[in-house]
């Protein structure tokens, strides 16, 4: 049993030790590696054995997403989210009811701000990310050329929040090619180069790629957002 949870647990400790070393606002990498590597050292403990509490399941909507296609949701994108690997949603799934009704709501030609309140895995992240890449998807067939220039910022509390949408984002996004960008851009983002900038061809993970030629979706926290209003270098993103 403790085998079968040991992904999850290890998981959530790194997030936790992640979202730990954000919160103090660390500016030092040095310092900041040396805390992260002492906190996720298993010897100290720093979570307690996790708890398991069963919970009722979300009601299914009525429609499967392959009847969405073409009428609310683009065919390209219900089909590269369909194709997205371990991070698959697909044709035959029926969203929850309040994915469908957030979708409907923010896909709407009249456009209106929307909150959804769920429990945890209840797929909150759906609600917004879903619409959003469905208009970028759109855009982007107009012409098929690859979309430059900030459309969606999504701005989160933490770090470790911004590093858990990259998988998703990274399999929703692949079918596209460049077309549909994204850059995680917080205080670890490299300056110039990564060891990865050009295995990835829908991700951005270098500061002067994101000035030369922004991507369509920037993911950030509240800091580094006040920065790049007020730095002149960072201009050319915003």
């Amino acid at each position: 049993m403790n085998n079968y949870y040991q992904n999850i647990i290890t998981q959530t400790a790194t997030r936790s030790v992640e979202a730990t070393v954000s919160i103090l606002g660390i500016t030092d990498k040095g310092l900041r590696q040396h805390l992260v590597q002492e906190l996720s050292d298993q010897r100290n403990g720093f979570l307690a054995n996790p708890v398991f509490e069963a919970m009722f399941p979300w009601e299914k909507s009525d429609q499967p997403m392959s009847s969405l296609s073409g009428k609310l949701l683009e065919p390209s994108l219900v089909a590269a989210m369909d194709n997205a690997g371990e991070h698959r949603f697909g044709r035959e799934w029926f969203p929850f009811k309040h994915q469908l009704k957030a979708w409907s709501t923010l896909l709407d030609s009249s456009r209106k701000s929307l909150v959804v309140t769920s429990g945890t895995g209840s797929g909150k992240t759906e609600c917004f990310m879903v619409p959003i890449l469905n208009d970028l998807a759109q855009e982007y067939e107009q012409d098929y050329k690859p979309l430059v220039g900030v459309r969606a910022l999504f701005i989160y509390p933490l770090n470790a929040l911004i590093n858990s949408q990259r998988e998703r984002l990274r399999a929703w996004t692949d079918s596209f090619d460049d077309g549909l960008r994204f850059c995680l851009y917080n205080g670890n983002t490299e300056e110039n180069k990564h060891k990865d900038q050009g295995k990835y061809s829908n991700e951005i993970l270098t500061r002067k790629v994101i000035r030369d030629t922004p991507a369509p979706m920037l993911v950030t926290n509240a800091t580094m957002l006040e920065y790049m209003l007020v730095r002149q270098i960072d201009e050319p993103i915003i």
